[in-house]
């Protein structure tokens, strides 16, 4: 499967919207398909911390979304206006894993990398 690295450039009142990055099997080359799989994606500020600044699966609509595109074995997200106002730090890590349906699930890191929250200069 595919390790992807990217900076999360988040602005306060505002959503984020990430690219798309297909995840492959083995071969490099075939879509690994995420049909039943589950995933989950956290914001700390140190690998080592005990609590996430945001903590991001299927039952957060509010806070943001993480989107498996099936056969198509591609993952995205977004992260709302809500989720980033309840980050209470300016800079850290992030990661997103998925979860595969087998009967012992297998844990893959799909993305990790860095992020920080400006306050946006732009106001309503």
């Amino acid at each position: 499967m595919s390790l992807y690295y990217a900076t999360l450039a988040l602005f306060s009142g505002v959503d984020y919207a990430s690219g798309t990055f297909p995840v492959f099997q083995p071969d490099g080359v075939t879509p690994e398909p995420l049909t039943g799989y589950s995933a989950r994606l956290m914001l700390r500020v140190n690998r080592s911390d005990e609590e996430a600044q945001l903590s991001l699966t299927a039952a957060t609509p509010l806070l943001g979304i993480i989107t498996l595109g099936g056969a198509q074995g591609t993952v995205s997200f977004t992260i709302t206006k809500v989720g980033i106002a309840e980050i209470e730090d300016h800079s850290g890590v992030w990661d997103l894993f998925i979860d595969s349906n087998d009967a012992v699930p297998v844990t893959t890191a799909v993305v990790s990398g860095t992020w920080t929250l400006t306050e946006s200069a732009t106001q309503p």
